[in-house]
């Protein structure tokens, strides 16, 4: 690239720009001047359409030439030369239909005044002429005929004016063209400012139209991205263990996660929350306790009410043996009872309740994922060289059997739709409260599984049963 390469990037002016790439950033720039103007700007009157339609006709009958040659260096230069084509035709409509919009919204008005009617082109004054004047018959014929004469013109502006007008007061973005002061009303005094050759200024329309019109400003559009919305998470029993980790962890590593952790008693969740905002976290605390009926039903209201939908559900909350180690004359019909209705009863009840939240999520995939235990695998358990072949936690490991049919349940009744991704997660054997911390793996290591298949893509797996280390037989 020389010195006159940079130059036509750079300057419109400089007299190396061919004239077709010249009338394409005039075109541009009328383009975009339009859609950012509240009213109607002057029609182009240095004959630039007349030669942006001539450059158009060009390109079309140069299409035509070359339509049918086979040659490949032929096609390619096609190929451009068709792309530039749409490329100006896009402009042109896009530019006519602001131009149309403005004209159909405000008729009246710029058909009042002369200084008006010249910024129409002689077909938008012919096409504005016609639309007022069959809006006008239209109304007649329907219900201004049975009024008085006297009430029957529409641009009366005889004491109150009844001809709508552009708002003038509309906000604009402009960027200044050259050293200049910039001036403007505001809402409790009026301020100026010396502003620089590229400073960007936003204004009422009605003070930045005479930068504009002197050619010491141009219009800009700008485009403000709204923040992605988060994904909505919900962790069950995540006040402590591993449902803290899984929480702490995904609002660390992910920071358009959103996670709402839940747990039975107000006091210890709070204190799990408010260690994890005060890392800057973005976490919130739900009180849920997962056996009440009453209490899934109230955070379901709270959750709708609040996100107004649910991205990723994580069935964490859990109890075995241990949990009975200071009440053992609990009957064991009461503790598999509870055992069972903790760990997959409700777990279900859960997942049922904010399926219908989930449902209502935005987001490529909807990820359910269920907190098991390799101690519900039928496979190892029937192995005799496996450490789960002898565990003697009989109602804690059938109830992680059961989760694992209620995982194959979900994923089967959601198997036709690939956004949604149910999955059953081992931690391993970690440190925890629901083995009195006899495990010999760390609590962080436990989510990590975890957190992925809660973040998983639209390719991601559904149906699954696996640890961090990888598959686990069924």
């Amino acid at each position: 690239m020389d010195i006159d390469d940079i130059l036509r990037e750079v300057d419109p002016n400089f007299h190396a720009v061919p004239q077709e790439k010249r009338n394409l950033q005039e075109l541009t720039r009328a383009w975009i001047a339009e859609r950012s103007a509240p009213e109607l700007l002057p029609w182009p009157a240095d004959g630039l359409f007349e030669r942006v339609n001539d450059s158009i006709k060009r390109q079309i009958e140069k299409v035509e030439e070359m339509t049918g040659d086979m040659d490949p260096k032929t096609n390619f230069a096609l190929i451009v030369i068709q792309t530039e084509l749409e490329r100006f035709k896009y402009l042109v409509r896009s530019y006519l239909r602001a131009r149309i919009s403005k004209i159909d919204r405000h008729t009246l008005h710029y058909l009042s005044a002369d200084a008006l009617r010249s910024r129409l082109s002689g077909m938008e004054l012919a096409y504005a002429t016609r639309h007022q004047a069959l809006l006008h018959n239209h109304y007649l014929s329907s219900f201004l005929s049975s009024f008085p004469s006297a009430l029957q013109n529409l641009n009366d502006s005889a004491g109150i004016n009844m001809v709508e007008s552009p708002d003038l007061e509309s906000a604009v973005f402009i960027r200044l063209l050259k050293d200049t002061l910039v001036e403007g009303r505001g809402v409790d005094s009026d301020g100026a400012m010396d502003g620089r050759e590229s400073d960007i200024v936003i204004l009422r329309w009605a003070d930045a139209k005479t930068l504009v019109e002197n050619g010491s400003a141009e219009l800009l559009v700008i485009t403000i991205m709204a923040a992605p919305s988060p994904n909505i998470v919900l962790v069950t029993g995540a006040n402590q263990g591993i449902g803290f980790e899984i929480a702490k962890k995904l609002a660390a590593e992910h920071k358009d996660y959103h996670i709402v952790m839940t747990g039975r008693r107000q006091e210890p969740l709070e204190q799990a929350v408010n260690s994890l905002k005060s890392q800057g976290l973005p976490v919130e605390a739900l009180v849920l306790d997962v056996t009440s009926d009453d209490s899934i039903a109230a955070a379901v209201s709270q959750v709708t009410t609040k996100h107004g939908r649910l991205d990723v559900l994580i069935n964490n909350a859990g109890i075995s043996e241990h949990t009975f180690d200071n009440t053992p004359d609990i009957p064991p019909r009461q503790k598999w009872s509870l055992i069972l209705d903790t760990n997959v009863t409700s777990v279900a009840m859960v997942t049922d309740a904010f399926i219908p939240l989930m449902e209502k999520s935005s987001s490529q995939t909807k990820r359910i994922v269920m907190i098991g235990s390799i101690m519900g695998s039928l496979s190892c358990r029937v192995n005799k060289g496996h450490l789960c072949h002898n565990d003697n936690y009989t109602a804690y490991c059938a109830s992680k059997t059961a989760l694992n049919m209620l995982g194959l349940h979900y994923t089967i009744r959601f198997e036709g739709d690939k956004r949604w991704k149910v999955n059953v997660c081992c931690p391993g054997y970690c440190s925890t409260n629901l083995n009195k911390f006899q495990g010999f793996n760390s609590v962080e290591s436990g989510a990590v599984n975890a957190v992925r298949l809660a973040t998983l893509g639209e390719e991601g797996e559904t149906g699954s049963y696996s640890a961090k280390e990888g598959l686990i037989p069924w």
